[in-house]
């Protein structure tokens, strides 16, 4: 599923680099902020080690209230499929947020709709960046998850490539969090820019009362998510880059995402 998701992302940026008519939003913006995100860490300050080391630390303390919150879990019978838990593991979906980027940056590409544009091209950027962060500590670690019922000690560091050994983080949390942190940034309404985490953390939730994962998976998850889109969003987050793409009439069908 996973490789489907990268390779579908990777495709969307770039197709739209045929489209585009300048330097904003296409595939040498994203090669080129590829390289830098993944080099990022070498020009880490002091702040920024100070939150690896606090996310390291409480993802470390939740995980001594995983056992005792799987038992409620499983014991109260939550772990059953529901529509509100099915809701929000779709949007955790490897498909769900490459196709929301895809509807906005292809029509932003077309239309000269830069909002729009800028919009599509951060969540396939955000999703993709974190995907693979994800995808990495997931076989570092090779957590067992919740479901299997051999504890959550039970880890096989670069041994495995089977999802049921891929616990630690959380995939679709990961994503989703990247998706409506992404959008949370991109409001301009403080109530929009905090309502935008509700379907995120009812994701991380679904993952949790399904038994798919354990508590600490789903909080690293959505610190990679979220951190991610935020680093992603700083990128674009200059006059200069925005007034470089010229706004221009155009025949197609338009529309502009209220983000309030």
């Amino acid at each position: 599923m996973y490789r489907i998701f990268f390779r579908l992302s990777l495709l969307l940026i770039l197709i739209n680099s045929v489209y585009a008519q300048n330097y904003v939003y296409n595939g040498v913006q994203f090669y080129n902020e590829t390289k830098e995100y993944f080099k990022a860490p070498i020009n880490w300050q002091a702040k920024d080690f100070i939150i690896l080391s606090s996310v390291a630390a409480s993802t470390y303390l939740l995980m001594q209230t995983d056992e005792n919150l799987n038992n409620y879990v499983v014991k109260s019978g939550n772990e059953n499929k529901t529509i509100i838990y099915e809701t929000a593991r779709v949007f955790g979906e490897p498909y769900f947020s490459p196709i929301i980027g895809t509807i906005l940056l292809i029509n932003g590409s077309v239309t000269d709709n830069n909002s729009n544009k800028r919009l599509g091209f951060e969540i396939l950027q955000s999703i993709f960046y974190s995907g693979v962060t994800s995808g990495f500590v997931k076989i570092c670690f090779g957590r067992s998850r919740p479901y299997q019922s051999l504890g959550n000690s039970d880890f096989h560091p670069f041994s495995s490539f089977d999802d049921s050994k891929l616990s630690l983080p959380s995939g679709h949390t990961t994503l989703s969090f990247a998706l409506f942190t992404t959008l949370s940034l991109n409001s301009k309404n403080d109530v929009m820019k905090v309502i935008y985490f509700v379907p995120a953390l009812f994701t991380a939730a679904s993952r949790v009362a399904q038994n798919k994962h354990w508590l600490s998976d789903v909080f690293l998850g959505a610190t990679i998510g979220y951190f991610t889109a935020r680093f992603v969003h700083s990128l674009h987050d200059f006059p200069q880059l925005e007034q470089t793409a010229i706004p221009q009439q155009s025949d197609l069908i338009s529309f502009s995402v209220p983000l309030f």
